[in-house]
């Protein structure tokens, strides 16, 4: 951004507060002036590779219309859709999923729970779920037996 001098600073310094801001003011403008310079060459550079790229493609349909017959409204077509494929704007993201997954595990939030360990009750002998047995000091028993 170019240096101003203030009122001020032209009683106080003088001319060198004017030579102080020339010198700031050449340095930015030389940098601006290189990078004008290096995107000017950029555009250039890319301008010829259009160009490459064009005559590529217009050879390209040359030698497909001399080999093979197709319509010129065929290709136009064919174009078009391309294009209108390339320039569409991108498809809007996946709304998020109903509540069908925990948000910080991935897993599903109603899972279903995993089947309930069985045991041998060892006074009646019968299979209980462990929901419904006492640990005692003679191990696991059912609630029936205890």
């Amino acid at each position: 951004m170019a240096q101003k001098i203030g009122f001020f600073d032209q009683l106080l310094f003088g001319t060198s507060a004017d030579r102080a801001a020339i010198n700031r003011n050449a340095d930015e403008l030389s940098y601006v002036g290189a990078s004008v310079t290096t995107l000017h060459a950029l555009v250039q550079r890319q301008a010829q590779e259009i160009l490459q790229l064009r005559a590529m493609i217009i050879g390209l349909a040359e030698v497909l219309h001399a080999r093979a017959l197709f319509d010129d409204t065929e290709l136009q077509q064919a174009v078009q859709a391309s294009w209108a494929q390339l320039t569409a704007p991108p498809p809007p993201p996946p709304p998020p999923a109903p509540a069908m997954t925990d948000p910080y595990r991935g897993m599903p939030a109603e899972a279903p729970a995993p089947p309930e360990r069985l045991i041998v009750c060892p006074q009646c002998g019968r299979r209980v779920p462990v929901s419904k047995t006492n640990i005692t000091e003679h191990g696991e028993i059912c609630d029936a037996c205890s």
